[in-house]
């Protein structure tokens, strides 16, 4: 995880130099929880992650597995439901994202909020 941000995009493109098609694939998996609680060696930290994928993108090395930078945070982070609920062609119930420090801080007016915002959201939808 650490060796992550040692990763440079350069030494990467000279290697590809004169290659037809190039893409750089991820074979880690985000994961939020840091230090020795991982239980399989594949899990790194999200934000070292998305910060190797984001480098070597922005230095013309696109992700092609499993996804672009951008979409894969949105993917894991579950971030997509939030996004499409208002959507009908997808079909997705209504429903909102709590951060985590509004629960840390009073989980019962963080609940009431998100009861709030589905309340809020029920009514722009009907």
């Amino acid at each position: 995880e650490k060796d992550l941000g040692e990763v440079k995009p350069e030494p990467i493109l000279k290697a590809f130099t004169g290659a037809r098609h190039v893409g750089v694939v991820h074979l880690l998996c985000p994961q939020q929880i840091t230090g020795a609680f991982r239980t399989k060696s594949y899990l790194v930290h999200d934000r070292a992650l998305f910060d190797l994928m984001e480098r070597l993108e922005r230095a013309g090395l696109p992700s092609v597995y499993p996804h672009s930078s951008h979409l894969y945070r949105v993917f894991t982070a579950k971030e997509w439901p939030a996004q499409l609920c208002l959507a009908s062609a997808f079909r997705v119930p209504l429903c909102t994202r709590v951060p985590r420090g509004s629960v840390a801080a009073c989980a019962n007016k963080a609940a009431q909020e998100a009861l709030d915002a589905l309340a809020m959201l029920r009514s722009a939808t009907s």
